[in-house]
């Protein structure tokens, strides 16, 4: 600015960067009268446009604008003291702002976050996923085609799923819950919000002449409307709990919040940003491909046409995919052309509008203040008259009076070549702008997300540790939920060695297997790596379970736990899991055919009995209907640890965006409440009765103690001693029972072992003078091979595959360096791989553990179990249950292999998970007889 003015004293001359002039003086009638004195206004002459004068009570203004070199920031700065805002009635205070109806510095500064993500290089990067994605909703519609190649679709409902699904995909990296059916909940939110199923609300024509009947007609329909604007709400709410309200750094969009502040911009216009993404991209684009898939049918020489244009570039680039690269105006010049006609005749905005903020005049026409304009986009893409476009429609000296809303334009105007601008955003050739408006909440939702996400990028390859590529902003495990984990561990091992690292959707993670570094982290430099990542299970209860506790805390409990398994201990409870494990193959016995068979669901039988046994072990109790596979006690463990599903989309999300954790949490929340009310209410009479010996009294007696201030200080709670009880079965049974399943698997495959597993039980009995199998009968010197058959089970199929460690002080290693607070993963399918230590490392090779051979062994290259002060604690409980099971099996039964019998693995976040592993149970003692 080089002149001012006295607010007070409106007279004299104010420049704005030599474009704008603005000259206030005192009010008078007639003709405003040039300052002679002014040399600049002398000098401007043809350059300048007179364009308006106002004549109010107390001022005359004059605006002179440049016709070269004109800045619309500076038009923005000047007009925000001068225009009337166009304020949106949708029926709902967050749709009311939407960016495209927002005013003045308000709209100017979300634009701003815009525009930048739609460079060349970004719009590249989604390109892959685009095309991706077009190419397999292709695929579909050609699967759904009968015999002779011919589908009937419904246009708009068929195109507006894809697409919600393609966006998904694009900014977030996920598929939609059942996103290729065109009913999908998603989809059919959003058809309802937008009032597809209605042609017309009665209400809104009435409240044209009535205004004050419009709060009682919404644009939108109100019960999706709600349940989405809620979502977002929280999603926001989120942010502002982790940041404390508070901006040290900011690194994204949500983060400026001062900003947000001081320009009057609320919660309301975030959320209403994120909502309208959705809301106007699958729409609009909708709309032309149904008019393109139309006007290709009524014109089947155009088809012949595009089709022959494609082919050729393909040939010619030699690639049987369209990508990027193909799709250039360069290459498809008619392709294109049919956009553009298709775009033309049918604009989806039909009236785009604008609010006359001062009066205007031109050519005998005159718009008054407050006058809505509308331009008639069907209209003015029809029109005849030669050289016709936007320009004429809409001026640019005309800009001053209609800046409240952004620009839109008719639909060929956007596309006109020299707007910078339009964009080529689609692999399926749908040309857009970043001017629609749903676009714009397109790149708002990448504004929001896009700079946390990726904050973290790079800090692994500055510590020297080799990295998984990570993607534009869902880190290294964007397909986590198609993967195997543990299997995905093992094939980075074989390419990356004993360390690498991940990003974790935003979270820098090291993974290792080499065994000189497990012995590091694990044990030698346990005062590094001494804690695990806070639990966030969605649970008061279950974050509490000890393997998830902090420091003392943790150091604390383990303390007071670890007496329940001392040698004397665990013989007391041997007499219990022997007896019980009896009756388990006498059950199965007793529900074998005339043959001595029986087909059995490993881990559905398997789980139930465990979870009998540990009820009996720990509880001194027996559980209601034990011996049914789906009794409510075991049911609600499998749905607790989620073994019907094989992956929460949440999670996935959480990783790049935590605030969503809260939306996600590990376990299903109805049977974690039902199992912690039945134990609590199960500690609960133990305390009156006093009178066993067993793990439940140590959390009785620990009860006892949380008003203590000992207690008090660590944060031990009555949750806390719940979580053990929990944790314990837990544990037990999801390991045990995934254990045991692929010993099953294995004897199933390895008849040879099975006979010798049952020789040697049978030895022992022999020698031992038993009927029955005891503590005494399992123990290693007596059953070495049994007891390898379980050791070679467990390095091939621990059940915990990436137990972890939290760095608390920096750490190096021979050139590789770790941070404090990054977490470091045992892979554990990987490092009981090491070819070195295991040849033929896939095999079943019981041999490897007997007693000639397990001093050979590396230690840390088996790590069912953990090491150092941090190791599982009820190792040698597992061992137990695990040796009785094996040798009561070998004893009674021979595993078979069936013609289904198949170990298909799912997709799960911390356990292994498979879907039902079927097996024949032949009887022992029925064997013999047909022998």
């Amino acid at each position: 600015m080089i002149g001012s003015s006295d607010p007070k004293n409106p007279k004299g001359l104010v420049l704005f960067d030599f474009n704008i002039i603005y000259l206030s003086i005192q009010s008078i009638s007639g003709i405003l009268q040039w300052l002679s004195s002014s040399c600049a206004l002398a000098r401007l002459g043809e350059n300048m446009a007179f364009l308006k004068l106002v004549d109010s009570c107390e001022q005359i203004f004059t605006l002179l604008l440049f016709k070269k070199n004109l800045k619309m920031a500076n038009i923005r700065s000047i007009m925000s003291t001068l225009g009337t805002e166009k304020k949106a009635e949708f029926g709902s205070d967050v749709l009311n702002e939407v960016l495209d109806y927002l005013a003045g510095e308000k709209w100017s500064k979300l634009r701003h976050y815009l525009s930048p993500l739609f460079t060349t290089a970004k719009l590249k990067q989604m390109s892959d996923v685009m095309s991706g994605s077009t190419s397999e909703f292709m695929n579909d519609l050609k699967s759904e085609c009968d015999e002779n190649g011919r589908l009937k679709i419904d246009c708009r409902k068929r195109i507006s799923t894809w697409l919600i699904d393609l966006f998904a995909l694009t900014t977030l990296g996920i598929r939609l819950e059942n996103a290729k059916n065109p009913d999908n909940k998603f989809a059919e939110a959003f058809r309802e919000m937008m009032g597809e199923k209605d042609e017309y609300n009665l209400l809104y024509s009435l409240s044209l002449s009535f205004p004050f009947l419009s709060r009682f007609a919404p644009t939108f329909n109100d019960q999706p409307t709600k349940l989405i604007e809620s979502t977002f709400r929280q999603i926001i709410s989120s942010r502002k709990q982790q940041t404390g309200g508070v901006t040290q750094n900011s690194k994204d969009f949500l983060d400026h919040t001062k900003e947000f502040k001081d320009l009057g911009i609320g919660e309301n216009t975030i959320i209403a940003q994120a909502i309208n993404f959705f809301l106007g991209g699958y729409d609009t684009s909708t709309t032309t491909l149904s008019h393109l898939l139309l006007a290709l049918a009524d014109n089947p020489e155009c088809q012949e046409k595009m089709h022959d244009e494609i082919m050729s570039v393909l040939k010619r680039q030699g690639n049987s995919e369209i990508n990027h690269d193909t799709i250039h105006e360069s290459n498809i010049p008619y392709i294109q052309a049919c956009i553009y006609e298709s775009l033309r005749l049918a604009p989806p905005f039909t009236r785009p509008e604008r609010i006359c903020t001062k009066d205007w005049s031109y050519k005998g026409y005159s718009i008054k203040k407050g006058t809505h304009v509308m331009l008639a986009s069907w209209a003015a893409n029809r029109t005849s008259r030669e050289g016709v476009g936007h320009n004429k429609l809409m001026p640019m000296p005309s800009y001053h009076s209609f800046f409240e809303m952004e620009v839109l334009g008719s639909i060929r105007g956007l596309l006109n070549p020299k707007n910078p601008q339009g964009l080529l955003l689609f692999g399926t050739l749908i040309t857009l702008s970043v001017f629609n408006p749903f676009l714009g909440i397109f790149a708002m939702a990448i504004t929001i997300v896009l700079a946390q996400a990726r904050e973290n990028y790079g800090v692994l390859e500055a510590c020297g540790i080799p990295v998984v590529k990570p993607t534009l902003f869902l880190g290294s495990e964007s397909n986590l939920h198609k993967t195997v984990v543990h299997f995905a561990d093992v094939e980075r091992y074989k390419k990356f060695g004993g360390i690498w690292g991940s990003y974790v959707g935003r979270i820098p993670e090291v993974y290792i297997a080499d065994p000189e570094l497990i012995r590091l982290i694990f044990v030698k430099d346990f005062v590094h790596f001494g804690d695990r990542k806070e639990a966030d299970f969605g649970s008061e209860v279950l974050n509490e379970i000890l393997d998830y506790l902090p420091g003392e805390k943790w150091s604390k409990l383990r303390h007071y736990l670890s007496p329940l398994f001392t040698t004397a201990k665990l013989k007391q409870m041997s007499d219990v899991m022997a007896e019980s494990a009896t009756e388990f193959m006498d059950d199965l016995k007793s529900e074998c055919d005339e043959k001595g068979q029986l087909k059995i669901d490993c881990r559905k039988r398997l789980s139930a009995w465990l979870i009998d046994l540990f009820a009996r072990t720990t509880l001194g109790i027996r559980l209601e209907d034990a011996k049914n596979p789906d009794n409510k006690f075991a049911e609600a463990f499998r749905e607790m640890m989620g073994e019907k599903d094989e992956y929460n989309l949440l999670y996935t999300l959480s990783l790049s965006f935590p605030f969503l954790s809260r939306f996600a949490p590990t376990f299903i929340d109805e049977p974690t409440k039902l199992i912690e009310s039945t134990l609590r209410q199960i500690i609960s009479s133990r305390k009156k009765q006093q009178n066993s010996k067993d793990f439940l009294d140590v959390l009785v007696d620990l009860w006892g103690r949380v008003n203590t201030k000992e207690f008090k200080d660590l944060g031990l709670t009555e949750n806390t001693i719940l979580a053990q009880a929990i944790d314990f079965f837990l544990g037990g049974y999801e390991t045990s029972s995934t254990v045991l399943s692929h010993l099953l698997l294995a004897l199933a495959e390895n008849p040879d072992c099975q006979e010798k597993m049952h020789e040697e039980i049978m030895s022992v009995l022999k020698r031992q003078g038993n009927a029955e199998i005891n503590h005494d009968s399992i123990h290693e010197s007596e059953v070495p091979y049994i007891q390898a058959c379980i050791y070679e089970s467990l390095r091939l199929a621990p059940s915990i595959f990436r137990p972890e460690r939290i760095c608390t002080k920096d750490w190096n290693y021979k050139g590789y360096s770790i941070k404090k607070g990054t977490r470091v993963m045992l892979a554990a399918w990987a490092a009981n791989r090491n070819p070195e230590v295991y040849p033929d490392p896939e095999a079943f090779k019981p041999e490897r553990f007997l007693p000639g051979n397990k001093g050979s062994l590396e230690s840390y290259a088996f790590t069912s179990f953990g090491f150092g002060p941090r190791n599982c604690i009820g190792m040698r409980f597992a061992y137990e249950n695990l040796k009785l099971f094996a040798a009561n099996l070998a004893k009674e039964f021979r595993v078979v292999k069936r013609a289904d019998t198949e170990m298909k693995y799912k997709k799960c976040l911390l356990l292994v998970g498979f879907s039902p592993l079927y097996v024949d149970l032949q009887a022992e003692a029925q064997r013999e007889k047909l022998d």
